[in-house]
Protein backbone atom coordinates (compact mmCIF):
# COMPACT_ATOMS: atom_id res chain seq x y z
CA UNK A 1 0.00 0.00 0.00
CA UNK A 2 3.12 2.31 -0.17
CA UNK A 3 1.93 3.65 -3.83
CA UNK A 4 -1.06 6.11 -3.18
CA UNK A 5 -3.62 6.99 -6.44
CA UNK A 6 -4.64 10.81 -6.16
CA UNK A 7 -8.35 11.46 -6.47
CA UNK A 8 -9.72 14.76 -7.64
CA UNK A 9 -13.60 15.40 -6.23
CA UNK A 10 -15.47 16.90 -8.78
CA UNK A 11 -18.84 16.82 -7.89
CA UNK A 12 -21.64 16.07 -5.28
CA UNK A 13 -24.39 13.49 -6.63
CA UNK A 14 -27.98 14.48 -6.63
CA UNK A 15 -30.18 12.82 -4.40
CA UNK A 16 -31.63 11.38 -7.01
CA UNK A 17 -28.96 8.98 -7.39
CA UNK A 18 -27.53 8.44 -4.16
CA UNK A 19 -26.92 5.44 -4.45
CA UNK A 20 -25.27 4.78 -7.53
CA UNK A 21 -23.61 1.88 -7.97
CA UNK A 22 -21.85 1.35 -11.49
CA UNK A 23 -20.83 3.21 -14.19
CA UNK A 24 -20.07 3.87 -17.93
CA UNK A 25 -19.04 6.73 -20.74
CA UNK A 26 -21.34 8.05 -22.68
CA UNK A 27 -21.90 10.85 -25.54
CA UNK A 28 -19.85 14.32 -24.83
CA UNK A 29 -17.53 13.24 -22.06
CA UNK A 30 -20.81 12.02 -19.88
CA UNK A 31 -21.01 9.31 -18.03
CA UNK A 32 -24.14 6.36 -17.44
CA UNK A 33 -25.04 5.65 -13.90
CA UNK A 34 -28.02 3.74 -11.77
CA UNK A 35 -29.21 3.05 -8.08
CA UNK A 36 -28.43 -0.46 -6.97
CA UNK A 37 -31.36 -2.60 -4.80
CA UNK A 38 -35.09 -1.03 -4.75
CA UNK A 39 -34.02 1.95 -7.05
CA UNK A 40 -36.25 2.32 -10.40
CA UNK A 41 -35.03 0.93 -13.88
CA UNK A 42 -33.39 3.82 -14.98
CA UNK A 43 -29.96 5.03 -16.41
CA UNK A 44 -29.37 8.48 -15.32
CA UNK A 45 -26.56 10.75 -17.81
CA UNK A 46 -24.45 12.95 -15.56
CA UNK A 47 -21.62 15.15 -16.56
CA UNK A 48 -18.79 16.30 -14.64
CA UNK A 49 -20.50 18.80 -12.21
CA UNK A 50 -22.75 16.18 -11.71
CA UNK A 51 -25.90 17.55 -12.57
CA UNK A 52 -28.21 14.98 -14.74
CA UNK A 53 -28.41 15.83 -18.48
CA UNK A 54 -31.08 12.85 -19.38
CA UNK A 55 -33.21 10.31 -17.98
CA UNK A 56 -33.74 6.93 -19.63
CA UNK A 57 -36.49 4.26 -18.36
CA UNK A 58 -34.93 0.83 -19.20
CA UNK A 59 -38.09 -1.37 -20.50
CA UNK A 60 -38.65 -5.09 -19.70
CA UNK A 61 -36.63 -4.46 -16.55
CA UNK A 62 -36.65 -4.12 -12.76
CA UNK A 63 -34.18 -2.97 -10.50
CA UNK A 64 -33.63 -6.03 -7.87
CA UNK A 65 -30.14 -4.79 -7.47
CA UNK A 66 -28.67 -3.55 -9.70
CA UNK A 67 -24.79 -2.88 -9.25
CA UNK A 68 -22.92 -2.71 -12.23
CA UNK A 69 -22.62 -1.35 -16.18
CA UNK A 70 -20.09 -2.25 -18.85
CA UNK A 71 -20.37 -1.79 -22.61
CA UNK A 72 -19.19 -3.77 -25.60
CA UNK A 73 -17.29 -2.41 -28.86
CA UNK A 74 -20.04 -2.59 -30.45
CA UNK A 75 -21.58 -0.08 -28.09
CA UNK A 76 -24.34 -2.19 -26.61
CA UNK A 77 -24.69 -1.74 -22.85
CA UNK A 78 -25.12 -4.35 -20.20
CA UNK A 79 -26.79 -3.65 -16.86
CA UNK A 80 -25.88 -6.52 -13.93
CA UNK A 81 -28.59 -7.28 -12.22
CA UNK A 82 -27.30 -9.98 -9.87
CA UNK A 83 -26.65 -7.80 -5.99
CA UNK A 84 -26.98 -10.68 -4.04
CA UNK A 85 -26.07 -9.60 -0.48
CA UNK A 86 -27.50 -12.56 1.12
CA UNK A 87 -26.34 -15.29 -1.52
CA UNK A 88 -30.43 -16.17 -1.79
CA UNK A 89 -30.61 -15.36 -5.47
CA UNK A 90 -32.49 -17.72 -8.34
CA UNK A 91 -33.14 -15.00 -10.59
CA UNK A 92 -29.88 -13.63 -11.56
CA UNK A 93 -30.28 -11.30 -14.53
CA UNK A 94 -28.21 -9.01 -16.96
CA UNK A 95 -30.03 -6.66 -19.33
CA UNK A 96 -28.69 -5.66 -22.84
CA UNK A 97 -29.96 -2.80 -24.38
CA UNK A 98 -28.61 -1.15 -27.58
CA UNK A 99 -26.18 1.97 -27.19
CA UNK A 100 -28.40 4.24 -25.05
CA UNK A 101 -26.50 7.81 -26.86
CA UNK A 102 -27.84 6.56 -30.07
CA UNK A 103 -31.72 6.21 -28.23
CA UNK A 104 -33.88 9.25 -28.85
CA UNK A 105 -36.81 7.76 -26.97
CA UNK A 106 -37.38 7.88 -23.18
CA UNK A 107 -38.02 4.15 -22.97
CA UNK A 108 -35.01 1.99 -24.31
CA UNK A 109 -36.38 -2.46 -24.72
CA UNK A 110 -33.95 -4.22 -22.71
CA UNK A 111 -33.25 -8.12 -23.43
CA UNK A 112 -32.45 -10.33 -21.11
CA UNK A 113 -29.15 -12.94 -20.28
CA UNK A 114 -30.73 -15.24 -17.18
CA UNK A 115 -28.07 -16.76 -15.51
CA UNK A 116 -26.60 -19.27 -12.79
CA UNK A 117 -23.64 -20.50 -10.77
CA UNK A 118 -22.15 -23.87 -11.48
CA UNK A 119 -21.01 -24.07 -7.76
CA UNK A 120 -23.99 -22.67 -5.79
CA UNK A 121 -26.04 -25.88 -4.68
CA UNK A 122 -27.80 -24.29 -1.35
CA UNK A 123 -29.55 -20.36 -1.04
CA UNK A 124 -28.18 -19.21 1.05
CA UNK A 125 -24.87 -21.72 0.96
CA UNK A 126 -23.04 -21.19 4.84
CA UNK A 127 -21.51 -18.86 5.94
CA UNK A 128 -18.12 -20.08 4.93
CA UNK A 129 -18.97 -20.26 1.36
CA UNK A 130 -20.78 -16.90 1.12
CA UNK A 131 -19.17 -15.68 -2.26
CA UNK A 132 -22.04 -15.14 -4.93
CA UNK A 133 -22.52 -11.47 -4.63
CA UNK A 134 -21.37 -9.82 -7.45
CA UNK A 135 -20.70 -6.09 -8.25
CA UNK A 136 -17.95 -6.05 -10.82
CA UNK A 137 -18.40 -6.93 -14.69
CA UNK A 138 -16.58 -5.85 -17.48
CA UNK A 139 -17.63 -6.87 -21.53
CA UNK A 140 -14.00 -8.69 -23.26
CA UNK A 141 -13.96 -10.38 -26.63
CA UNK A 142 -17.74 -11.27 -26.85
CA UNK A 143 -18.19 -12.28 -23.19
CA UNK A 144 -19.24 -11.10 -19.73
CA UNK A 145 -16.69 -11.49 -16.88
CA UNK A 146 -18.12 -11.47 -13.51
CA UNK A 147 -15.84 -10.85 -10.13
CA UNK A 148 -17.82 -11.88 -7.08
CA UNK A 149 -17.70 -9.46 -3.36
CA UNK A 150 -16.39 -12.12 -0.93
CA UNK A 151 -18.57 -12.20 2.06
CA UNK A 152 -17.40 -15.28 3.56
CA UNK A 153 -17.33 -15.65 7.21
CA UNK A 154 -14.56 -16.25 8.35
CA UNK A 155 -13.24 -14.04 5.18
CA UNK A 156 -11.22 -15.56 2.58
CA UNK A 157 -10.16 -12.85 0.85
CA UNK A 158 -10.44 -14.68 -3.03
CA UNK A 159 -12.66 -13.16 -5.63
CA UNK A 160 -14.06 -15.39 -7.73
CA UNK A 161 -14.29 -15.11 -11.96
CA UNK A 162 -16.92 -16.30 -14.34
CA UNK A 163 -17.68 -16.35 -17.90
CA UNK A 164 -20.64 -15.71 -19.97
CA UNK A 165 -21.75 -14.96 -23.42
CA UNK A 166 -22.66 -11.68 -24.08
CA UNK A 167 -26.23 -12.83 -26.01
CA UNK A 168 -29.66 -12.91 -24.80
CA UNK A 169 -30.35 -16.79 -23.15
CA UNK A 170 -29.92 -19.21 -20.06
CA UNK A 171 -26.80 -20.11 -19.30
CA UNK A 172 -24.91 -21.60 -16.48
CA UNK A 173 -21.97 -19.16 -15.83
CA UNK A 174 -18.53 -20.55 -16.56
CA UNK A 175 -15.83 -20.48 -13.17
CA UNK A 176 -12.82 -19.75 -14.82
CA UNK A 177 -10.37 -18.15 -12.45
CA UNK A 178 -10.28 -16.62 -8.97
CA UNK A 179 -7.52 -13.64 -7.24
CA UNK A 180 -6.19 -13.15 -3.75
CA UNK A 181 -7.20 -9.78 -2.72
CA UNK A 182 -5.92 -9.89 0.78
CA UNK A 183 -6.68 -10.86 4.20
CA UNK A 184 -9.37 -8.85 5.54
CA UNK A 185 -11.08 -6.36 7.20
CA UNK A 186 -14.20 -7.75 4.40
CA UNK A 187 -14.97 -3.99 4.05
CA UNK A 188 -11.50 -2.98 2.89
CA UNK A 189 -10.76 -6.22 0.20
CA UNK A 190 -14.23 -7.03 -1.70
CA UNK A 191 -14.48 -5.77 -5.09
CA UNK A 192 -17.09 -3.24 -5.35
CA UNK A 193 -16.32 -2.45 -9.73
CA UNK A 194 -13.91 -3.26 -12.32
CA UNK A 195 -13.52 -1.68 -16.01
CA UNK A 196 -11.44 -2.44 -18.81
CA UNK A 197 -9.11 0.42 -20.95
CA UNK A 198 -10.46 1.10 -24.32
CA UNK A 199 -7.19 -0.32 -25.74
CA UNK A 200 -7.82 -3.47 -24.13
CA UNK A 201 -4.61 -3.69 -22.09
CA UNK A 202 -5.64 -2.82 -18.59
CA UNK A 203 -8.21 -4.12 -16.04
CA UNK A 204 -9.10 -2.33 -12.41
CA UNK A 205 -10.73 -4.06 -9.79
CA UNK A 206 -11.87 -1.28 -7.14
CA UNK A 207 -12.97 -1.62 -3.80
CA UNK A 208 -14.10 1.38 -1.15
CA UNK A 209 -10.51 2.35 -0.81
CA UNK A 210 -8.20 0.90 -2.93
CA UNK A 211 -8.10 -0.86 -6.52
CA UNK A 212 -5.43 -3.35 -8.37
CA UNK A 213 -4.33 -2.50 -11.42
CA UNK A 214 -3.19 -5.39 -14.19
CA UNK A 215 -1.63 -4.59 -17.30
CA UNK A 216 0.99 -6.36 -19.38
CA UNK A 217 -1.37 -9.18 -19.93
CA UNK A 218 0.36 -10.13 -23.53
CA UNK A 219 -2.40 -12.12 -24.53
CA UNK A 220 -3.07 -13.77 -21.73
CA UNK A 221 -5.92 -13.87 -19.21
CA UNK A 222 -5.89 -10.48 -17.56
CA UNK A 223 -5.23 -11.94 -13.90
CA UNK A 224 -1.87 -13.55 -15.31
CA UNK A 225 -0.43 -10.07 -16.30
CA UNK A 226 1.12 -7.88 -13.62
CA UNK A 227 -0.93 -6.21 -10.76
CA UNK A 228 -0.78 -3.26 -8.85
CA UNK A 229 -2.00 -2.69 -5.40
CA UNK A 230 -2.66 1.18 -5.03
CA UNK A 231 -4.45 3.10 -2.11
CA UNK A 232 -6.66 5.69 -2.94
CA UNK A 233 -6.10 8.74 -1.38
CA UNK A 234 -8.88 10.66 0.94
CA UNK A 235 -11.35 9.65 3.57
CA UNK A 236 -13.00 6.27 3.45
CA UNK A 237 -16.29 6.46 1.15
CA UNK A 238 -18.25 3.85 -0.42
CA UNK A 239 -16.70 3.57 -4.04
CA UNK A 240 -19.34 0.85 -5.94
CA UNK A 241 -18.43 1.90 -9.65
CA UNK A 242 -15.58 2.35 -11.44
CA UNK A 243 -15.06 3.37 -15.40
CA UNK A 244 -11.98 4.28 -17.98
CA UNK A 245 -12.85 7.36 -19.71
CA UNK A 246 -9.48 6.78 -21.55
CA UNK A 247 -6.39 4.79 -21.33
CA UNK A 248 -5.15 6.16 -18.21
CA UNK A 249 -7.67 8.18 -16.76
CA UNK A 250 -10.17 6.64 -13.96
CA UNK A 251 -13.90 7.99 -13.02
CA UNK A 252 -15.40 7.29 -9.80
CA UNK A 253 -18.59 7.06 -8.23
CA UNK A 254 -19.77 6.85 -4.35
CA UNK A 255 -22.54 6.10 -2.47
CA UNK A 256 -23.76 8.41 0.15
CA UNK A 257 -22.85 7.13 3.69
CA UNK A 258 -25.26 7.27 6.75
CA UNK A 259 -26.55 11.10 6.36
CA UNK A 260 -23.12 12.91 6.35
CA UNK A 261 -21.42 11.86 3.30
CA UNK A 262 -23.11 12.01 0.09
CA UNK A 263 -22.48 10.37 -2.94
CA UNK A 264 -19.67 11.49 -4.60
CA UNK A 265 -18.24 11.58 -8.39
CA UNK A 266 -14.19 11.43 -8.62
CA UNK A 267 -11.59 10.62 -11.30
CA UNK A 268 -7.92 10.01 -11.17
CA UNK A 269 -4.79 9.60 -13.36
CA UNK A 270 -3.41 6.28 -13.30
CA UNK A 271 -0.35 7.18 -15.81
CA UNK A 272 2.56 7.08 -13.03
CA UNK A 273 1.07 3.64 -13.00
CA UNK A 274 1.59 2.06 -16.39
CA UNK A 275 4.74 0.05 -17.25
CA UNK A 276 6.77 1.74 -20.30
CA UNK A 277 7.34 -1.79 -21.35
CA UNK A 278 5.44 -4.77 -20.67
CA UNK A 279 8.42 -7.33 -21.37
CA UNK A 280 11.93 -5.71 -20.37
CA UNK A 281 15.45 -7.35 -21.53
CA UNK A 282 16.96 -9.68 -19.12
CA UNK A 283 19.61 -8.18 -17.39
CA UNK A 284 22.68 -9.43 -16.42
CA UNK A 285 23.52 -11.83 -18.70
CA UNK A 286 26.72 -14.11 -17.71
CA UNK A 287 28.20 -17.25 -19.19
CA UNK A 288 30.27 -19.23 -17.81
CA UNK A 289 32.17 -21.91 -19.91
CA UNK A 290 32.61 -25.55 -18.75
CA UNK A 291 35.24 -28.50 -18.72
CA UNK A 292 33.16 -30.49 -20.72
CA UNK A 293 33.13 -27.71 -23.59
CA UNK A 294 29.65 -26.63 -23.07
CA UNK A 295 28.46 -23.26 -21.67
CA UNK A 296 25.93 -22.06 -19.17
CA UNK A 297 24.07 -19.06 -19.42
CA UNK A 298 22.66 -17.07 -15.98
CA UNK A 299 20.77 -14.02 -16.42
CA UNK A 300 17.90 -12.00 -14.33
CA UNK A 301 13.82 -12.93 -14.24
CA UNK A 302 11.90 -11.01 -15.92
CA UNK A 303 8.21 -10.47 -14.21
CA UNK A 304 5.62 -11.67 -16.96
CA UNK A 305 8.31 -14.09 -18.72
CA UNK A 306 6.93 -17.39 -19.62
CA UNK A 307 10.29 -18.37 -21.15
CA UNK A 308 13.38 -17.46 -22.76
CA UNK A 309 15.34 -17.47 -26.06
CA UNK A 310 19.28 -17.53 -26.35
CA UNK A 311 20.88 -16.18 -29.53
CA UNK A 312 24.28 -17.60 -30.11
CA UNK A 313 26.74 -16.89 -33.21
CA UNK A 314 30.02 -18.69 -33.48
CA UNK A 315 33.54 -17.27 -35.15
CA UNK A 316 32.59 -20.08 -37.88
CA UNK A 317 29.25 -18.45 -39.18
CA UNK A 318 27.28 -20.88 -37.36
CA UNK A 319 24.40 -20.06 -35.32
CA UNK A 320 22.85 -21.88 -32.10
CA UNK A 321 19.39 -21.20 -30.35
CA UNK A 322 18.26 -22.85 -27.52
CA UNK A 323 14.35 -21.54 -25.34
CA UNK A 324 14.68 -22.16 -21.44
CA UNK A 325 11.79 -21.96 -19.21
CA UNK A 326 14.34 -20.95 -16.07
CA UNK A 327 16.95 -17.93 -15.55
CA UNK A 328 19.71 -20.44 -15.88
CA UNK A 329 20.93 -22.98 -18.95
CA UNK A 330 23.58 -25.08 -20.44
CA UNK A 331 24.00 -25.09 -23.88
CA UNK A 332 26.05 -28.32 -24.89
CA UNK A 333 26.66 -29.64 -28.42
CA UNK A 334 28.93 -27.12 -29.32
CA UNK A 335 32.01 -26.75 -31.59
CA UNK A 336 35.22 -26.89 -29.22
CA UNK A 337 37.80 -23.73 -29.65
CA UNK A 338 35.49 -21.36 -31.12
CA UNK A 339 34.55 -18.03 -29.98
CA UNK A 340 30.66 -17.79 -29.92
CA UNK A 341 28.72 -14.47 -29.02
CA UNK A 342 25.11 -14.80 -27.26
CA UNK A 343 22.49 -12.65 -25.99
CA UNK A 344 19.14 -13.90 -24.07
CA UNK A 345 15.80 -12.35 -24.87
CA UNK A 346 12.64 -12.97 -22.57
CA UNK A 347 8.70 -14.11 -24.25
CA UNK A 348 6.04 -12.47 -22.26
CA UNK A 349 2.95 -14.37 -23.54
CA UNK A 350 2.72 -12.95 -26.93
CA UNK A 351 5.75 -9.99 -26.75
CA UNK A 352 9.51 -10.63 -27.06
CA UNK A 353 12.03 -8.67 -25.57
CA UNK A 354 14.63 -6.78 -26.84
CA UNK A 355 17.74 -8.33 -26.26
CA UNK A 356 20.31 -8.08 -23.20
CA UNK A 357 23.93 -7.39 -23.21
CA UNK A 358 25.91 -9.55 -25.37
CA UNK A 359 28.12 -11.78 -23.61
CA UNK A 360 31.53 -13.86 -25.93
CA UNK A 361 32.95 -16.42 -24.29
CA UNK A 362 35.00 -19.32 -26.02
CA UNK A 363 34.52 -22.99 -25.48
CA UNK A 364 37.44 -25.07 -24.27
CA UNK A 365 38.96 -27.85 -26.53
CA UNK A 366 38.48 -30.87 -24.56
CA UNK A 367 40.35 -33.45 -25.41
CA UNK A 368 38.11 -36.57 -26.67
CA UNK A 369 39.66 -39.98 -24.45
CA UNK A 370 40.36 -42.83 -26.52
CA UNK A 371 37.71 -44.96 -28.04
CA UNK A 372 37.32 -47.97 -25.13
CA UNK A 373 35.91 -50.98 -26.89
CA UNK A 374 33.16 -52.73 -24.12
CA UNK A 375 34.88 -55.77 -22.81
CA UNK A 376 32.23 -58.91 -21.70
CA UNK A 377 33.62 -62.28 -20.38
CA UNK A 378 32.18 -64.85 -17.91
CA UNK A 379 33.52 -64.28 -14.80
CA UNK A 380 36.19 -66.93 -13.87
CA UNK A 381 35.13 -66.93 -10.76
CA UNK A 382 31.79 -67.01 -10.37
CA UNK A 383 30.58 -68.96 -13.54
CA UNK A 384 26.78 -67.87 -12.95
CA UNK A 385 28.24 -63.98 -13.41
CA UNK A 386 29.38 -61.79 -16.09
CA UNK A 387 32.15 -58.91 -16.11
CA UNK A 388 31.57 -56.35 -18.00
CA UNK A 389 33.80 -52.97 -18.10
CA UNK A 390 32.70 -49.61 -20.65
CA UNK A 391 33.96 -46.31 -20.94
CA UNK A 392 30.88 -44.78 -18.95
CA UNK A 393 27.69 -46.09 -17.33
CA UNK A 394 24.92 -47.21 -19.89
CA UNK A 395 22.31 -49.96 -20.32
CA UNK A 396 22.78 -53.55 -21.09
CA UNK A 397 20.59 -56.57 -22.39
CA UNK A 398 21.72 -60.27 -23.36
CA UNK A 399 19.86 -62.20 -25.48
CA UNK A 400 19.94 -66.00 -26.60
CA UNK A 401 20.48 -66.89 -30.31
CA UNK A 402 16.34 -67.62 -30.30
CA UNK A 403 15.58 -64.05 -29.45
CA UNK A 404 15.11 -64.54 -25.79
CA UNK A 405 15.69 -62.00 -23.25
CA UNK A 406 18.43 -63.29 -20.49
CA UNK A 407 19.08 -60.17 -18.74
CA UNK A 408 18.54 -56.45 -19.61
CA UNK A 409 19.15 -53.24 -16.78
CA UNK A 410 21.02 -50.26 -16.06
CA UNK A 411 25.02 -50.82 -15.04
CA UNK A 412 27.64 -48.88 -14.19
CA UNK A 413 31.53 -48.71 -16.11
CA UNK A 414 32.16 -51.78 -14.02
CA UNK A 415 29.18 -54.55 -13.24
CA UNK A 416 29.18 -57.85 -12.21
CA UNK A 417 26.05 -59.50 -13.60
CA UNK A 418 24.50 -62.75 -11.97
CA UNK A 419 22.58 -65.08 -14.50
CA UNK A 420 20.67 -67.89 -14.18
CA UNK A 421 21.36 -71.01 -14.82
CA UNK A 422 22.03 -71.87 -17.96
CA UNK A 423 23.44 -74.58 -20.60
CA UNK A 424 26.11 -74.27 -22.80
CA UNK A 425 25.18 -71.78 -25.67
CA UNK A 426 26.21 -68.58 -27.81
CA UNK A 427 24.67 -65.20 -26.40
CA UNK A 428 24.33 -61.83 -27.98
CA UNK A 429 24.87 -58.63 -26.23
CA UNK A 430 24.41 -55.02 -26.76
CA UNK A 431 25.64 -52.07 -24.70
CA UNK A 432 24.08 -48.36 -24.85
CA UNK A 433 25.83 -45.85 -23.43
CA UNK A 434 24.26 -42.58 -21.52
CA UNK A 435 26.78 -40.08 -20.75
CA UNK A 436 28.10 -38.30 -23.69
CA UNK A 437 26.44 -38.87 -27.73
CA UNK A 438 29.13 -40.53 -29.61
CA UNK A 439 29.32 -43.34 -32.50
CA UNK A 440 30.97 -45.23 -29.90
CA UNK A 441 27.93 -44.89 -27.09
CA UNK A 442 26.78 -48.34 -29.03
CA UNK A 443 28.44 -51.41 -29.08
CA UNK A 444 27.38 -55.31 -29.74
CA UNK A 445 28.97 -58.26 -29.41
CA UNK A 446 28.71 -62.08 -28.96
CA UNK A 447 29.64 -64.45 -25.94
CA UNK A 448 30.00 -68.09 -25.45
CA UNK A 449 28.44 -69.57 -21.99
CA UNK A 450 30.41 -72.31 -21.15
Amino acid sequence: MAQTLSLSALATLPGSIDESSGLETAAGGEHWTHNDSGGEPKLYRINNSGAITRTLHVGNATNVDWEELARSQDGHLYIGDFGNNENNRTNLRIYRITDPDDWTGDTIPAEIIHFSYPDQTAFPPPPSAMNFDMEAMVHFGGNLYLFSKNRTDPFTGYSKVYRLPDAPGTYTAQLIDSFYTGPGPVLYYWITGADISPDGEKLVLTSHDKLWLFQCRNGRSFLDGQVTQIALSGAFTQKEAVVFDDNNTLFFTSEALLTFIPAQLFSADITSFVSANCCPAPQTFQGQTLLSGNIRYRWNGVSGANSYRIRMAGSDGTFVQKLSPDTTTIVSGLSSGLNYQAYVQARCGNLISGSSDTVGLSTLRVAQPPFQKVQVIQDPGNTQSLLLQAPESGSFSLHGLDGQLIWQGPVERQTSIALPPMSSSLLLWRWIGLESPSPENKQTGKLFWN
